[in-house]
């Protein structure tokens, strides 16, 4: 689980109840200069806080009497390296290296789901068939919504709903809070097969419109990025590789600067030898059309405008594009 995002010390979520007390008990092992390790029980409630254990030569452990099972995040002084989400369920829970948990059922079968989508290479059939057959499985436990929290750093968020209805009500609750209802049904209306949504951008006194590229008779790959957003600048190498192997009569690329700053947004263009056009300034116009929540978000359309495919990553792309174009 090593791409936690450093909000999880202070969300929480409690699940379905249980009756009687469920004495859980979890340890590991931070730097020894860590003196306190702050956790909290309360998974997707902000307003609930986080507690705190002090570190011993580098170990601690945290016990506590629970009504039902949590999702439980938790990080030490330095919360960017140790970082854990784990359920809080009866028996000794270990917080092992690189943000691993096991120990009891559900955070054993949390982590093999975390272990398989990080040997998944981001591959959309491979993490298809790994959410398949884990939310068959946990579909109302702890360990379905805590699920959530890592799958959203695999999956194009426009595919979230199809897991999210295999659900119970409660954990269809807990996902609308990390991902809501309003930007889902955004991205629906703007999902695969469904005709472009226009907007328009004013930097240096002009107007860009998307529809200036997209529904012009060519395959358009349109690219949300920022300057400052590393796995964006990540993506670059393989943008600009199908750019001058496709580009052309039949193929084009557009990149659309999202909550970036023109002048940065100008410089990284300058720095990775970007050739391709850009929409600038649109800051939140674009991302709000399509439901985008993070970046880099890369969306193919068709000739006509219709989205071919959405969340596009790595090799995926130049295989994409290169399908499209033999048809």
């Amino acid at each position: 689980m090593k791409k936690l995002s450093l909000y999880l010390i202070a969300l929480t979520a409690c699940f379905s109840s249980c009756t009687g007390d469920k004495k859980f008990k979890a340890s590991g092992n931070v730097d020894d200069d860590v003196k306190n390790v702050y956790y909290s029980l309360n998974y997707f409630d902000q307003s609930k806080g986080a507690d705190s254990v002090k570190a011993v030569s580098g170990h601690f452990v945290i016990e506590s009497d629970v009504n039902e099972p949590c999702a439980v995040a938790i990080a030490g002084d330095d919360a960017g390296k140790n970082m854990w989400l784990f359920i809080a369920e009866k028996g000794d829970i270990k917080l092992l290296p690189d943000s691993k948990v096991g120990g009891t059922p559900l955070n054993d079968a949390l982590q093999k789901f975390s272990d398989e989508l990080d040997q998944s290479g981001n591959n959309p059939k491979t993490v298809a068939e790994i959410a398949d057959k884990f939310f068959k499985i946990h579909n109302s436990d702890p360990a379905a919504s805590a699920a959530f929290v890592l799958l959203i750093n695999h999956i194009n968020l426009s595919k979230l709903t199809k897991y999210i209805e295999m659900c119970s009500k409660d954990v269809q609750e807990n996902v609308y809070k990390l991902v809501p209802k309003s930007v889902l049904d955004k991205l629906n209306l703007t999902s695969d097969g469904k005709d472009f949504v226009d907007f328009e951008v004013e930097y240096d006194g002009k107007i860009q419109k998307l529809s200036d590229y997209v529904g012009k008779g060519k395959y358009v790959l349109v690219d949300f990025w920022a300057s400052w957003c590393a796995p964006c600048r990540a993506e670059i190498p393989n943008i600009k590789a199908v750019y001058e192997e496709f580009g052309g009569d039949k193929f084009e690329v557009v990149g659309v600067a999202t909550w970036d700053k023109p002048e940065e947004t100008l410089m990284a263009i300058e720095e990775e030898g970007i050739k391709y056009p850009q929409i600038l300034n649109a800051q939140k116009i674009g991302s709000d059309a399509y439901g985008v929540s993070s970046i880099p978000e890369l969306i193919l359309f068709d000739p006509d405008g219709k989205i071919v495919k959405r969340g596009l990553r790595g090799p995926a792309i130049r295989e994409t594009i290169q399908e499209v174009l033999k048809k």
